[in-house]
């Protein structure tokens, strides 16, 4: 009995595999059938045997080990993603189907599916798919950055007005292709394990932009005759298509997140966070490049702040003029997001220019500087006024204003003056007052040595582990260190 019941269960499903499954194309029909196969015999067959006999269980064994045969023969040749994918999926909806329509828990059914290969699997599918993936943006990654050096042609334009590649359509393609796929499978912690192996090619992507980012720069100011025209719209183009490669992976992030469960959601997600932080990183990274070309154009004149020229000639014409071309394009042209990240590096910048000349040959003439000062700083505050918050200009502006306030401070009060900054600014360098102090054109020698000495003694218990706590523009001076060391010892 138990022979012919061998027999005939091997023969019927090996038929059905080969006439009605027809491959594993259509794997997913042998779970109907077994189900539905067992049903009837549960049904009909099994009532007419002894309950001692356990023929239910019998028939069980043979299906079930029937299908293993038959599966194991449709797996055992190199499997494309797709295959992998559709395998895996089917072994969970046959458990399942089994386990609720027959009441047959995982376990009883033995030997297991592909021969426990489940795992094996998964990592077959990861490796075919992040090799695949790989491949695609790597031949993309070849063409962008072919076009973006070469730049040819003006960049596209969206309806928006806004620059550009269309790249992160052709990027996410794939990747969205084979997370719907995974998806589908129901294979949670293969979807986070995809996540992880897209992330380390956004990675390499990320590096890669970065460096041909910091080349086509370093080209265009230290070489522009060798430079291809274009490199400002193309940086905004690169910037844009970032901001839109963040979009689509938060929308992936939200979206398919909530498929998941709770188990995998929260790894998923974090996943999907840290993409939208690499392209964000390559955004700034662009906008930061576009800051460098502007304030490389305007560096003839940012070096003579302060020296004769700059108190004779009106120095700050021009500059507003650059900024203006240039913030005109930055607003018709690039994510308003990154605009308005852009327009306060430029202000910043700015202000930080005035701080930093101080370093240089320059002079403080008593009255005529802080004429000067107040004079440009509100021109240039109504400027950026008509592109930011007037809070926010007025506050970055506010470091160039308490240069004013120390070139004009008396003998008596510099004392109260800087400590009354320093709570604060409590980065701004002691260096800087110094250098304040000996190029103001009114303070004796002595007069000056014994006010330094003051400023010592009482900054003495500054050692920078308060600046930790409390960081603004001053620590992004070039030339002062927040600990105010640079100039110790020079006018001792």
């Amino acid at each position: 009995l138990l022979e012919f019941i061998h027999t005939f269960v091997s023969s019927r499903v090996s038929e059905f595999f080969a006439q009605e499954a027809r491959g594993l194309e259509g794997i997913t029909e042998v779970t109907g059938f077994v189900v539905d196969e067992l049903t009837f015999v549960g049904d009909a067959v099994a009532p007419a045997f002894p309950a001692s006999y356990y023929i239910f269980d019998v028939f069980v064994d043979e299906y079930h080990r029937s299908v293993v045969e038959n599966t194991n023969t449709l797996a055992s040749g190199d499997l494309d993603g797709g295959s992998i994918l559709l395998l895996l999926r089917w072994m969970r909806e046959y458990h399942g189907a089994i386990r609720k329509e027959l009441s047959i828990p995982k376990d009883q059914l033995r030997p297991a599916l592909l021969e426990g290969r489940e795992e094996q699997l998964a990592q077959e599918y990861l490796e075919i798919a992040s090799g695949k993936i790989r491949e695609w943006i790597s031949n993309l990654m070849r063409t962008e950055n072919e076009s973006f050096v070469s730049r040819q042609d003006a960049p596209n334009m969206g309806e928006d007005g806004l620059y550009v590649t269309g790249g992160s359509i052709y990027l996410f393609e794939i990747v969205n292709q084979n997370i719907e796929l995974v998806t589908e499978a129901q294979r949670a912690k293969l979807l986070c394990d995809l996540m992880v192996e897209c992330n380390k090619v956004f990675q390499d992507i990320s590096k890669q932009w970065r460096e041909l980012l910091e080349k086509e720069k370093t080209k265009q100011i230290e070489a522009p005759e060798t430079a291809a025209e274009g490199l400002v719209d193309y940086t905004m183009a690169l910037a844009n298509e970032q901001i839109r490669s963040v979009v689509q992976a938060e929308t992936i992030r939200d979206e398919t997140g909530e498929r998941l469960t709770r188990t995998h959601q929260e790894r998923f997600r974090s996943e999907l966070s840290q993409t939208m932080d690499i392209f964000m990183g390559v955004a700034e990274a662009a906008t930061q490049t576009l800051a460098d070309i502007v304030f490389s154009d305007l560096r003839p004149i940012t070096s003579v702040l302060f020296t004769t020229e700059w108190y004779q000639d009106d120095l700050l014409q021009p500059v507003i003029e650059t900024l203006k071309d240039y913030c005109q394009d930055f607003h018709d042209h690039l994510d308003k997001y990154l605009y308005r990240r852009l327009m306060q590096d430029l202000l910043s910048r700015f202000a930080l220019s005035y701080v930093d000349a101080i370093a240089g040959k320059v002079k403080l003439l008593k009255g005529k500087a802080s004429e000067k000062l107040n004079l440009e700083m509100h021109r240039a505050s109504k400027f950026f006024k008509e592109h930011m918050d007037s809070a926010a200009v007025s506050e970055t502006l506010n470091i160039v204003r308490i240069l004013i306030s120390l070139i004009d401070s008396t003998p008596a009060m510099i004392f109260l003056e800087f400590f009354s900054v320093k709570k604060q600014y409590p980065d701004l360098p002691l260096a800087l007052i110094e250098d304040i102090l000996s190029k103001r054109d009114d303070l004796e020698k002595q007069q000056l040595k014994t006010i330094l000495e003051s400023l010592r003694q009482k900054a003495k218990g500054d050692t920078g582990s308060s600046l930790a706590k409390q960081r603004t523009l001053f620590s992004k001076l070039k030339n002062y260190s927040p600990l105010g060391n640079a100039a110790k010892g020079r006018f001792l």
